[in-house]
């Protein structure tokens, strides 16, 4: 299965970002995550709901009016490619939902209907579209390992460990929702570069041991853009908790409350500090126009405070 996702991920189409409303891209995505959230539909129907969204959008000038109904339209194809039948959002629950109203927008069994059929007309009725989320699992079974350190150190609780891996995973994966830049990686290296950032917070080291490098077929260099941007991201959320567009503000969608994950608490990692240093250092070595600003050691100035010893691993807020 994994292989057949890998090669699929190979003839994914095109993606050039140059939808007239980009703008307001970020906006329908949280409104995605606000309804799959309601519904408790799975990370693979929101992730694959949001990528036909962005593709549609990347083809098409289309009226924010009308982008409310493809964004719903794309969440409902998403949750029948992915849910079972009884899982899938029913129209007159959807109509009943608050943020309908404050949108002043009531769906109709034939808007709902000729929106996904022109939906699958465009993507030639082939939902089967590899997203981050249809990895992060497979990846999620060997992120950590009982032979694996933390600060250095033996880990006390292995399978408290995993729990906060799976939740950073899950963290860094909604984070890559949020911009469309993501969509410049392939969906696996996504995928990866959540687990690899989530390890980076958890003090696990080697930051990238061979078996998830095997695994996933990824080197810690391949990974270091997509986790430098899963970083920023999540810097910037946590100084402006607020900065969400305008779109976003005027319909009191928090990005926070759509995952159902808290932001993580800021930790200090000296250890992993001094081997980013390392990798960095050399990296701009071979690389004359490598921005010392847009590095990952950048973002930790902003995300975490002065290092300082970390006993155990620590959890995301709840």
């Amino acid at each position: 299965m994994y292989q057949a996702l890998r090669f699929k991920e190979l003839k994914l189409p095109s993606y050039k970002g140059q939808s007239p409303q980009l703008n307001l891209r970020r906006y329908f995505a949280d409104l995605i995550a606000l309804v799959s959230n309601r519904f408790r539909l799975c990370p693979a129907a929101r992730h694959l709901a949001v990528y036909l969204l962005d593709l549609f959008m990347d083809r098409y000038d289309i009226t924010v009016q009308q982008l409310h109904m493809v964004s719903l339209a794309c969440l409902l194809l998403a949750s029948k490619f992915e849910e079972t039948e009884d899982r899938v959002p029913k129209l007159d629950t959807l109509n009943s939902l608050g943020c309908m109203s404050s949108m002043n927008l009531v769906l109709t069994k034939q808007g709902l209907l000729h929106m996904e059929l022109l939906l699958l007309e465009t993507f030639q009725w082939n939902l089967y579209l590899p997203t981050a989320a249809h990895f992060i699992e497979y990846y999620l079974s060997i992120a950590v390992h009982e032979g694996d350190l933390h600060d250095g150190w033996p880990m006390t609780c292995l399978e408290k460990t995993r729990l906060y891996m799976a939740k950073y995973a899950d963290y860094f994966l909604e984070v890559s929702l949020q911009d469309h830049v993501f969509l410049c990686f392939a969906p696996s290296l996504v995928a990866a570069a959540c687990v690899a950032a989530s390890r980076l917070i958890l003090h696990l080291s080697p930051t990238w041991p061979p078996r998830l490098q095997h695994l996933t077929g990824y080197t810690w260099e391949n990974l270091v853009p997509c986790a430098e941007k899963l970083l920023n991201h999540s810097a910037a959320g946590l100084q402006a908790p607020n900065g969400n567009t305008q779109a976003v503000a005027a319909t009191s969608l928090d990005p926070a409350s759509l995952t159902g994950l808290s932001k993580p608490t800021k930790i200090a990692f000296p250890f992993w500090e001094y081997k980013l240093q390392s990798f960095l250092w050399r990296r701009k070595q071979t690389d004359e126009h490598c921005d010392e600003d847009q590095s990952l050691l950048a973002v930790y100035d902003s995300l975490f405070p002065p290092p300082k010893h970390c006993g155990s691993a620590q959890q995301p807020n709840q």
